[in-house]
């Protein structure tokens, strides 16, 4: 039982520890050095999928209008996905400005209104937004030029969560989790490829982009199906959006369900790219390492309590079970009161708890052939 028990232990600190501290040696022993060579700035089409965001798209519109891109060189485009409210009456209002309003006749999701918007997109390049983003006034201008390389498919840039009520927020620890991401993202980008990207910031070349079933995300399967021709994906850290951290745990963890789900339907639609034999061992190596193993954790975190309960007839032993019940307590009392301002004590295991508990349940659904669900932002 002990050798179980390291198993676990093992598998789940190379997740968290391991993989990180693997691709910090590699990229010290492989540096990449990317080409930012000047040349001509190409067309972007600026895509936004919307549902009844009233109360955000005119804050997106006047951001992406304010955007240091050549004005001439921009078209912005809004998907309203069948919208109920003021959403489209707002865009209306804009469109002598190089806005573009696309309505979808019925509401299909997020994806089905990416496709449509990049049928009519006339840019060279794709970028792909969410109504709730605003964008760094330079992020466009950061994008670009890794396009210069001809073997990057796909750019995708940093989401950094405010939290502009300045209260402690319960979800704060949710930024040591995306600063563990971009860390990851960058070291991959670095050596090779990452297979990470935020949907509210990614670029695609428009000539390689594939319209993608409605079930699946396309800002996990599209950079892989660039990735299973041949292409590269890019983490650029210095392209930047930012979204409004959220306030409800709930919420937050009801996205996370869907966000393995959908994952997990994503990568069963790609899943050649696990064949060692077609792709060399970077991809199924790095595959299984960012994104099957996170998955996989809370499974790795069952199977660790249940052997430590047979070995307790050890210090040791009986020490790590207490620490795990511990750590499960914390993060209870922090759900319990998370409407108050409590400290990182707290809020730290109330974040590493929903992320598994997340995982554990969208693992569930996806067994179960969940696989369509329409998506609702959250909003304040």
């Amino acid at each position: 039982m002990e050798i179980i028990f390291w198993i676990f232990f093992g598998v789940f600190v190379y997740t968290y520890i391991g993989y990180p501290l693997a691709l910090f040696f590699i990229g010290s022993l492989v540096a990449r050095k990317e080409a930012h060579m000047s040349c001509n700035l190409p067309t972007v089409s600026l895509i936004v999928a919307a549902y009844n965001e009233e109360k955000s798209i005119r804050a997106k519109i006047e951001n992406s209008l304010s955007l240091n891109y050549p004005k001439g060189l921009l078209e912005i485009i809004v998907v309203s996905d069948c919208s109920k409210d003021k959403t489209e009456d707002v865009v209306k209002e804009y469109l002598d400005e190089n806005i573009k309003l696309l309505r979808l006749e019925a509401r299909a999701g997020k994806t089905a209104a990416q496709n449509q918007g990049a049928k009519i997109a006339k840019g060279e390049v794709l970028i792909f937004s969410d109504a709730t983003t605003i964008y760094d006034k330079g992020a466009v201008n950061k994008i670009i030029p890794h396009f210069n390389d001809k073997r990057v498919g796909c750019v995708g840039g940093r989401l950094i969560f405010i939290n502009p009520r300045k209260e402690e927020n319960p979800l704060a620890q949710k930024n040591l989790y995306e600063r563990l991401e971009e860390f990851v993202r960058t070291r991959e980008t670095n050596f090779k490829t990452t297979f990470g990207i935020d949907g509210c910031l990614y670029a695609v070349r428009k000539e390689l982009f594939r319209p993608l079933p409605d079930n699946l995300t396309t800002d996990f399967v599209l950079p892989l199906v660039l990735v299973e021709d041949g292409y590269r994906v890019v983490f650029e850290k210095d392209a930047l959006a930012y979204e409004e951290l959220p306030v409800d745990p709930g919420y937050e963890f009801r996205r996370k369900i869907r966000t393995v789900r959908v994952g997990l339907t994503g990568l069963y639609y790609m899943k050649a790219l696990l064949n060692p034999l077609k792709f060399g061992l970077w991809i199924p190596f790095g595959l299984i390492s960012h994104k099957i193993l996170r998955w996989m954790s809370p499974f790795l975190l069952l199977g660790l309590a249940a052997s430590n309960l047979f070995l307790l007839n050890t210090p040791f032993y009986l020490t790590a079970l207490i620490c795990q019940i511990i750590i499960y307590f914390l993060a209870g009392f922090g759900y319990i009161f998370r409407r108050n301002n409590i400290s990182r004590l707290f809020s730290i295991p109330l974040y590493f708890c929903i992320l598994n508990l997340s995982a554990f349940l969208g693992f569930f659904e996806f067994i179960k052939g969940k696989r369509t669900e329409i998506w609702d932002t959250a909003r304040a």
